[in-house]
C-alpha cells in the first residue's frame, strides 16, 4: 500500500512537475490535499466517484465573474484520481472574518452574492453529466455518495425507506420524514428552472484576500439543480459552522453568533433567491436530503438522547418537530 507522499510524488512525476519546496499536508474531509508555493495537488483514493473530474469539468465553464484557480493537471487510473492547480493567496474566509470589520463583511457577503448570481447564470450542457464523469464512464445515480443531497424527491424517499432498517432508528420516525418530504414541493419537477449549483458553498470553500473574495472552490459537488439549493449548505453553515470545518483548530473561528447577519444580507443582495413563496418548505426538504445522507453515513449508535445534540438522526427528529436550525435563522 502506497503512502499518502509516495502517491503525491506518482502523482508529481505524472504530471511531470518539479518542485523546489516540500509540499505540505492540508487538512481535509474528502481528499488529501498538499500544497506547495506553487501548487496545491488534490488526491482522491477513490477514483470511480470521479469527484475531481467533475469539479475540473465544471471549472471549465466557469465565467470571470466564477474565481477559480487554474487547473495545471488532472488525471485518473485504477488507483488514484488527481487534480492540481496553481496556489492562489490568501486563506480561507472562514478564518478572515471574526478579525474583519462590520462594514468589510458586509462587503464579502455583496461579492459572494455576486459571485452566486454569475455561477447560477450558466445553463448546463446535456453532456455535463458524461464530461464530469472523466474516462470510464459514468457513475451510478443509486450511489450515496453522487451528491451532497439525495435529490431529487424519489431519490430521497427511497433512502428514507432504508433508513428504517439502520440500527437505532425509529421506524415511525422514518415514516413521519416521507410523510412530510412527500408533502413538500418537488423542486426538481418538470418545468422547475434548474441552473449549475455549487451546493458546497461555505465560508471554508472561499478564499479571501486583500479585502476580497479571490476565489470559489471546491466543486466536486456541482451539479444541476434549483437555485436555492445553494441555500442550503450555506445556512448550515450559519447556524453550526463547526460542523464543516475541516480543521479542528479552526473551530473556534466557527461560531454561528459570527454568522447571524448572513442570510439576511444575503437576502438583501440577491432578493430571487429567496422568492419562492414556498421557500422554507423546499429548504426543510433540502435540508432532509442532507441529513439522511448523513444519517446513512454515520448511522446512530444508540438512541437519540445518547447520541451527539448535532448527530444527524438528532437534527433529523429536530426539524420534525419544528425546532431545527431553520426556525432559529434570521433574513
Amino acid at each position: 500500500m502506497r503512502t499518502p507522499r509516495d502517491r503525491l510524488r506518482r502523482v508529481l512525476e505524472a504530471a511531470r512537475l518539479e518542485v523546489a519546496d516540500e509540499p505540505e499536508r492540508q487538512s481535509s474531509y474528502s481528499h488529501e490535499v498538499w500544497a506547495t508555493e506553487q501548487y496545491v495537488v488534490r488526491l482522491n483514493t477513490r477514483p470511480a466517484l470521479r469527484r475531481l473530474h467533475r469539479e475540473v469539468a465544471t471549472s471549465r465553464l466557469l465565467p470571470d465573474a466564477v474565481p477559480y484557480p487554474e487547473v495545471v493537471s488532472v488525471g485518473i487510473d485504477d488507483q488514484l484520481e488527481w487534480v492540481i492547480t496553481r496556489r492562489l493567496p490568501g486563506k480561507n474566509l472562514c478564518r478572515a472574518w471574526p478579525l474583519l470589520a462590520l462594514d468589510v463583511r458586509r462587503q464579502a457577503i455583496r461579492e459572494l452574492a455576486t459571485i452566486l448570481r454569475a455561477l447560477h447564470a450558466i445553463q448546463l450542457p446535456a453532456e455535463f453529466e458524461a464530461q464530469a464523469a472523466g474516462p470510464g464512464g459514468a457513475i451510478a445515480e443509486s450511489a450515496i455518495e453522487t451528491n451532497i443531497h439525495l435529490l431529487p424527491l424519489d431519490r430521497l424517499l427511497r433512502h428514507i425507506e432504508r433508513a428504517r432498517e439502520l440500527p437505532n432508528v425509529d421506524a415511525r420516525a422514518m415514516d413521519a420524514l416521507a410523510a412530510r418530504v412527500a408533502s413538500a414541493p418537488d423542486p426538481f419537477a418538470a418545468g422547475e428552472p434548474q441552473c449549475l449549483v455549487h451546493c458546497d458553498a461555505h465560508f471554508e470553500n472561499l478564499l479571501w484576500h486583500d479585502g476580497h473574495i479571490t476565489a470559489l472552490l471546491d466543486f466536486e459537488w456541482a451539479r444541476r439543480g434549483p437555485r436555492d439549493l445553494e441555500l442550503e449548505v450555506l445556512l448550515r453553515w450559519c447556524a453550526y459552522p463547526w460542523l464543516l470545518v475541516a480543521r479542528e483548530e479552526d473551530e473556534a473561528f466557527a461560531r454561528p453568533e459570527l454568522y447571524a447577519d448572513v442570510p439576511a444580507w444575503l437576502r438583501e443582495d440577491d432578493p430571487e433567491l429567496f422568492e419562492h413563496p414556498r421557500l422554507h418548505e423546499r429548504l426543510e426538504l433540502y435540508a432532509f436530503a442532507y441529513d439522511v445522507r448523513q444519517l446513512h453515513l454515520f448511522p446512530p449508535a444508540g438512541p437519540p438522547d445518547a447520541l451527539p445534540r448535532l448527530h444527524p438522526y438528532r437534527r433529523i427528529l429536530a426539524s420534525l418537530d419544528g425546532s431545527g436550525h431553520l426556525e432559529r435563522l434570521r433574513w
